[in-house]
């Protein structure tokens, strides 16, 4: 049982301290706490208590770019794409970063580069993602910190046709043939002849397809052939040209 005069010497006191975030928007703030009696008793320095923490109230930024972006009809890509990442983030967390693409992409992983601010808000991770394979691809990334700050949209710049793009490095291959083939003195034919034209090409255009025949007579006239509409059954691209 303590007497009158041990309660007197014993005291009990808190202090309340705020950490303005803004301010405070650091990962090493520390508190350190150490104390003196009116008798000059001291905690000593050694058994002083340290507490660490830190705020983040900045949200990551996301950013895309590619090095390739002569596009052909607006998503169409004849060269290999590489698309390169950049979160500017302190407390970067690589598992809560997705990167939605097709398998047939390949994905490096993450570089870190320190920045310039004292408290680190402009560190930079960065990675690649090269489109190698002919395909119709997909892009999108979403990545929240340590804290569940979420990245939001990626700024993507002047990227062409970021998100949703085909790259086709096929040259068409292209196939004539004829019904007819009943020849008399190396090119004469005495019956109808229709020749069919074959692109093979999985990306095809009939638009950026064009089919010329020519026609003449030593006397009168003769409709120059046309070819028929174009039709397609998988990547095989068939019209008819009739003679």
């Amino acid at each position: 049982t303590a007497s009158t005069a041990d309660e007197r010497l014993t005291s009990h006191d808190s202090i309340d301290f705020t950490f303005d975030a803004d301010t405070f928007n650091y990962n090493d703030v520390k508190i350190y706490v150490w104390a003196e009696d009116n008798s000059g008793n001291k905690v000593e320095e050694n058994s002083a208590i340290t507490y660490s923490f830190g705020i983040d109230v900045t949200a990551p930024k996301i950013a895309v770019s590619y090095d390739n972006n002569s596009a052909q009809n607006e998503k169409y890509f004849k060269a290999d794409r590489t698309a390169t990442i950049v979160v500017t983030e302190r407390n970067f967390d690589p598992s809560n970063t997705k990167i939605n693409t097709q398998d047939a992409a390949a994905v490096s992983g993450w570089s870190y580069t320190r920045g310039s601010m004292a408290n680190g808000d402009d560190d930079k991770w960065s990675c690649t993602v090269a489109y190698t394979k002919d395909g119709d691809y997909t892009f999108g990334i979403t990545t929240a910190d340590l804290l569940g700050h979420d990245g939001g949209t990626p700024d993507y710049g002047s990227s062409v046709a970021p998100t949703l793009f085909v790259l086709d490095k096929t040259k068409p291959t292209i196939t004539i043939s004829f019904d007819n083939n009943s020849v008399a003195n190396g090119k004469y034919y005495n019956a109808h002849r229709t020749a069919t034209v074959l692109v093979h090409e999985h990306n095809f255009s009939s638009e950026g397809a064009r089919v010329t025949a020519t026609a003449q007579i030593l006397e009168g006239t003769v409709d120059t052939p046309v070819a028929g509409t174009w039709r397609t059954v998988g990547d095989d691209n068939k019209a008819d040209v009739p003679f």
